[in-house]
């Protein structure tokens, strides 16, 4: 039987010796030289070129379509079919005994929040039809007298809520604009104020007192729909259809 050979690989090879490495590392040039180039003036992401779809007057743009007999239906639908989807914790093969305790503190975690799963899940998707959706990290003492359904004094998550898309005002950076590092959010408090009362009802004057707030990276979870150059506001899946809407 003749020997298989690859002549592509043994051709014109024979007697060639290679020389030996010195073992010394060549220079290597750490850290980012360049930028991904997303254009950001005063925190605002200035990538659209169409007025109507430039954040933050988008959110208005969006809010329009979102009423829309053909879109209103098409954007209920993706987003009941993904918040129905079930959540599970599960633990890769191999590593059942070492990761089990911290798998059922995540259990754990996701039934003791003063809200639903699935409704944290519902109002994160909101990312679908703004390009984006922000979610606040909120932390307790796990005690029952603080509302948790456990006693054990570990740090869980209280709750994940929303900062809605329409009172975030800008984007704040750092490392030359490389790196997000928070948020400012502009909203205005009710305060309810009482005035005076009189023989058949009360009097009560709804006044406002206008707040801003600035939230840390960290703090917040950012779901966003194709982050291209890695935008925080993302992009609407709306954008598309706004031509023939």
């Amino acid at each position: 039987m003749a020997e298989n050979t690859d002549d592509t690989l043994s051709s014109g090879t024979e007697g060639v010796s290679l020389t030996k490495g010195d073992n010394e590392i060549p220079p290597l040039a750490l850290g980012e030289k360049g930028f991904i180039g997303l254009k950001v003036l005063g925190g605002q992401i200035l990538e659209e070129c169409q007025h109507e779809l430039m954040w933050p007057q988008c959110i208005d743009t969006y809010k329009k379509m979102a009423k829309d007999g053909t879109i209103a239906p098409a954007l209920e639908l993706v987003e009941m079919m993904i918040s129905r989807v079930p959540w599970h914790v599960t633990i890769p093969e191999g590593y059942e005994e070492e990761l089990a305790e911290k798998a059922e503190f995540l259990r754990q975690n996701m039934r003791d929040m003063e809200h639903s799963w699935n409704d944290f899940i519902k109002q994160a998707l909101s990312f679908h039809r703004y390009g984006f959706c922000v979610n606040e990290k909120v932390y307790r003492y796990r005690r029952k007298d603080k509302g948790s359904k456990y006693n054990d004094g570990l740090i869980g998550i209280k709750k994940l809520p929303i900062r809605s898309q329409d009172t975030i005002t800008d984007w704040v950076f750092k490392n030359k604009g490389r790196e997000l590092a928070g948020l400012h959010q502009e909203v205005y408090v009710p305060t309810n104020s009482l005035r005076g009362q009189n023989a058949t009802s009360l009097y009560v004057k709804d006044s406002y007192t206008r707040q801003e707030k600035y939230i840390p990276r960290k703090k917040f979870l950012l779901f966003r729909n194709n982050p291209l150059k890695d935008s925080p506001i993302g992009m609407s899946c709306l954008n598309g259809a706004w031509q023939a809407w």
